[in-house]
């Protein structure tokens, strides 16, 4: 099983570093031939979608996982459901298209927002063979699927849109092209059942799962847009595409590498949790350790060589992004520690303590980030850190006591992360420092040395100081090295996150 689990999370992390890569060279072409506030107006577009996107989903893919005697006739409800949301979804942006531009002051956002309503079509017909997928834990076809969607939509649909000056619009083509095509990979990967049905047993758990993983996707959803909503409506779209895109520069290595692993890790949370507390915690403790292992040195580093990152992706055009990036940096990783104990709340089914946390979060971050707009973008990404560090600890505190272990003892997961990102980050100031009083050396070859600085002061640090505990499981898990174990680290390590024991 051990070799089954570490094949599949390398496939996940295979998916990751292609992806991560063409968003990278993406940024670099892509962005240079589309205006800040063309990306603004995309950025809006994508928010006023966002709850419809939610609404069609009805956490059909996860239910789809999570229930342990899955029949055709759910997943012919599933179907049903998604294809029948995301029909409604497409009419209802397309007439309120109207509204929203009136809202946010923009009247380019009418045409954009109908043009988009087609994905909620497209979406509905990924969910069903996604979540059969990774269900069945196919992490090959998944990732497959994933590069060429994006590797397609991107850059043989996109790109030569947006040199054709096209703007907004070649961003558009890609978001609709490439979940038409993941829909077309996904079903050619993992066919099912298309007939509808209207039995009312075949719904019942997708109704009562589903509907309760909505609720808390659709709170999360508003705390995490907030940002963006308020900037849309007290702000310009100018101001929304420089946070946008620098928002999007750390988010995106983030978001991959968190889906990297939670693909493969929400069935291994909801398998651990049947067995127990004690379990449920361990393998929690276990994967926050590594995740944040990889997420807080890779956020803090980024941060401190924000110059070179953006104008070697982006250009000089972007300039007045460095600030903003450098602070979002710091606020990426405050959201990344928040991710698995969510995912372990949701694996065990527990909603009402993680919906308390939302809740608060969003009333807080329309309020702060509202108050801080007139002080400008950095203040908006500082507070916006502030509150998800707050965010964070609550949710971390709520697991602990549902797990019936101490709240500090689940932070020392934190520990390595935090003192190796510190030491990445200083030096990896220096480096960039250095190489500022050197204005012929190339930016690009900057940003070269500033990874390579990053990487090898996390790799000395966690092989000298966090040998077992970090060192070894990650290079196991991405199958640099075959990792020695005791016997109570096998049931672990067969779960796939240590490695080959």
């Amino acid at each position: 099983m051990a070799n089954s689990s570490r094949s599949q999370l390398r496939w996940s992390y295979t998916s990751t570093i292609v992806n991560s890569v063409l968003q990278v060279v993406a940024a670099a072409t892509i962005t240079r031939f589309v205006l800040p506030a063309e990306y603004g107006l995309v950025a809006l577009a994508m928010l006023c979608c966002r709850f419809a996107s939610y609404l069609s989903r009805f956490g059909m893919n996860r239910a789809i996982i999570q229930k342990p005697d899955l029949t055709e006739g759910n997943i012919r409800a599933a179907f049903t459901m998604s294809m029948g949301l995301g029909a409604v979804g497409c009419l209802v942006i397309a007439a309120l298209s109207p509204l929203f531009a009136r809202f946010f002051h923009e009247p380019r956002l009418t045409a954009v927002l109908i043009v988009l309503s087609l994905n909620f079509v497209f979406l509905g017909a990924t969910l069903v063979p996604n979540g059969l997928l990774r269900r069945s834990l196919k992490m090959r076809q998944l990732a497959i699927a994933d590069i060429v969607s994006y590797l397609v939509s991107t850059f043989a649909i996109s790109l030569p849109i947006a040199i054709k000056g096209y703007g907004a619009w070649a961003v558009v083509a890609g978001i609709v092209t490439q979940t038409l095509i993941a829909a077309l990979l996904y079903y050619a990967a993992s066919p099912h059942a298309i007939r509808l049905t209207f039995k009312r047993h075949d719904y019942e758990h997708i109704l009562g799962f589903g509907g309760k993983a909505t609720a808390i996707t659709i709170v999360e959803g508003a705390g995490n847009t907030m940002d963006t909503l308020m900037l849309g409506r007290f702000s310009s779209a100018f101001a929304v595409g420089i946070y946008n895109r620098s928002f999007l520069l750390i988010q995106l290595p983030v978001q991959n590498i968190s889906n990297g692993l939670t693909q493969v890790l929400f069935t291994r949370f909801s398998r651990a949790s049947a067995q127990g507390a004690t379990d449920a915690y361990e393998f929690l403790a276990r994967c926050q350790r590594l995740f944040l292992a990889i997420l807080f040195p890779l956020c803090a580093g980024a941060a401190a060589a924000a110059s070179c990152i953006v104008l070697s992706l982006y250009g000089l055009q972007w300039k007045s992004a460095i600030p903003i990036y450098a602070i979002l940096c710091i606020t990426a990783a405050a959201d990344a520690s928040f991710q698995l104990p969510a995912l372990q709340m949701e694996a065990l089914g527990r909603f009402r303590h993680k919906m308390i946390v939302q809740l608060l979060y969003m009333f807080c971050v329309a309020g702060g980030i509202f108050l801080a707009i007139p002080h400008g973008l950095v203040m908006v990404g500082a507070t916006l850190g502030g509150l998800q560090l707050c965010r964070s600890l609550g949710l971390h505190y709520y697991t602990a006591k549902y797990l019936n272990r101490s709240f500090l003892g689940l932070m020392t997961c934190w520990v390595p992360g935090l003192i190796v990102a510190v030491a990445v980050g200083a030096s990896v100031s220096v480096v960039a420092g250095v190489l500022r009083t050197h204005p012929g050396v190339p930016v690009v070859l900057q940003l070269i040395l500033c990874i390579l600085t990053g990487l090898g002061v996390s790799s000395i640090l966690y092989a000298t100081f966090y040998r077992r505990s970090v060192f070894d499981p990650l290079t196991a898990m991405l199958g640099v090295r075959r990792m020695k174990c005791s016997v109570q680290d096998r049931p672990i390590a067969a779960e796939g996150y240590a490695g080959k024991c």
